[in-house]
């Protein structure tokens, strides 16, 4: 269909057009990524006693700027920027007992912060095919049609932590542990409709037939969200003899909530000019996980040859 709307109109043979083939290729008129990373970790050690105290502070940061002929195909349709940068810290501290004692332990603190800012922009020019290619209700709509979004989110996460083993006897060991964390998270996101050459927003009637062709909507969403989680681990294990250990251990994880980047829509539903109605995402919730685990870990033929079974 693309390669007969270039031939009506004008655009002339536009190689890829006619490639129907499923094959894993796709043609492009531009694609580029530029990107940056630093990570840098610091750890100290102190021997207090036959105790051992370790620091840690971890700190990452990242930046990307992308361009991505999103239309995979060899016309001028569209194309999307996109800009990232992302900025963390993470101190902790813990202490460590004494090993090949009856009860041996590990407990600490940790503290993570962080800072995310994500922005693109879709963009048609004055060379697009895509007017030709959208119904003629649409076509003066998506000329240069721009849409910017901006997404921020920012984060505060404290944790404390401690874990036990306690030796029941010589060949069986008890380890018991948790994790308390605390996460403060604000979000906001923005995106708005423009003309890509002017920069006037768009006006009511091609706004809704962008929210037609697009599903997509100018909308403005913050929001804020906390929340505390305990994740609690339980190991037995068993020395059988010298080369099998039996193990059973339950755990339980989660991974917080947060906020989404990059729904089009808001979270108010509407309806389109066609009767469609849809609603965005903003807020998402946390997820928790629930692991039980058998097993053992063993060795044959004078250490030669190890078997390990879940």
């Amino acid at each position: 269909q693309l390669a007969q709307i270039a031939a009506d109109n004008g655009f002339g043979v536009i190689p890829g057009l006619d490639n129907t083939k499923i094959d894993a290729k796709r043609s492009a008129t531009g694609d580029s990524s530029d990107n940056d990373m630093d990570s840098v970790a610091l750890k100290f050690d102190y021997l207090l006693g036959d105790f051992t105290v370790t620091a840690i502070t971890g700190y990452l940061s990242y930046d990307y700027d992308e361009t991505c002929d999103c239309d995979f195909t060899g016309a001028e349709l569209y194309s999307v920027r996109s800009q990232e940068e992302y900025e963390q810290w993470s101190p902790e501290l813990r202490i460590v007992s004494p090993v090949g004692e009856v009860f041996e332990y590990i407990a600490g603190v940790y503290w993570q912060t962080s800072d995310l800012d994500f922005k693109d922009s879709f963009t048609t020019g004055t060379d697009s095919m895509l007017p030709f290619a959208v119904p003629p209700i649409a076509s003066s709509a998506v000329d240069t049609l721009s849409a910017n979004r901006n997404f921020e989110q920012d984060s505060d996460l404290y944790s404390v932590f401690a874990q036990g083993t306690f030796h029941l006897a010589d060949t069986l060991r008890l380890t018991v542990g948790a994790r308390y964390s605390y996460e403060e998270k604000d979000g906001s996101r923005d995106l708005i409709f423009v003309d890509s050459e002017t920069g006037v927003p768009s006006g009511p009637a091609d706004q809704a037939v962008i929210r037609a062709v697009f599903v997509g909507e100018n909308h403005s969403l913050s929001d804020s969200r906390d929340e505390d989680k305990v994740a609690p681990l339980a190991i037995l294990e068993w020395d059988a003899s010298d080369e099998i250990m039996a193990y059973v251990s339950a755990t339980q994880g989660f991974k917080s909530g947060g906020y989404d980047a990059r729904s089009n829509l808001s979270t108010t539903p509407s309806t389109d000019v066609f009767g469609q109605t849809a609603v965005g995402t903003f807020e998402f919730d946390d997820e928790q996980a629930t692991s039980y685990e058998i097993g053992s870990k063993m060795t044959f033929m004078d250490g030669r040859a190890e078997l390990n079974t879940a």
